[in-house]
């Protein structure tokens, strides 16, 4: 007689694709970036009246913010240490 047994693992799903961005996360250790964050959040906070709804304002503008922010910094540093 056959046996099945399933087995379950709790990982998470990682999807992979046009959509996906890959951030180097130790920029955030860094005080100057940390600061300069700051900086624009409270610029970004300054839109949300023109979306309906929070989540809208997130989607549309601040998640391409954060990511613009951080290729562009990866994209100084790279540039600073090519000069080097």
């Amino acid at each position: 007689m056959p046996v099945l047994v399933g087995i379950n693992l709790m990982i998470p799903f990682i999807h992979r694709g046009k959509e996906t961005c890959y951030m180097n996360t130790s920029l955030i250790d860094d005080p100057h970036f940390r600061d300069e964050i700051k900086i624009e959040w409270s610029e970004w906070k300054n839109h949300i009246r023109r979306y309906s709804s929070i989540v809208h304002w997130w989607e549309n503008h601040v998640k391409i913010k954060v990511k613009y922010l951080f290729v562009r910094e990866e994209t100084e540093r790279k540039s600073n240490l090519n000069r080097k």
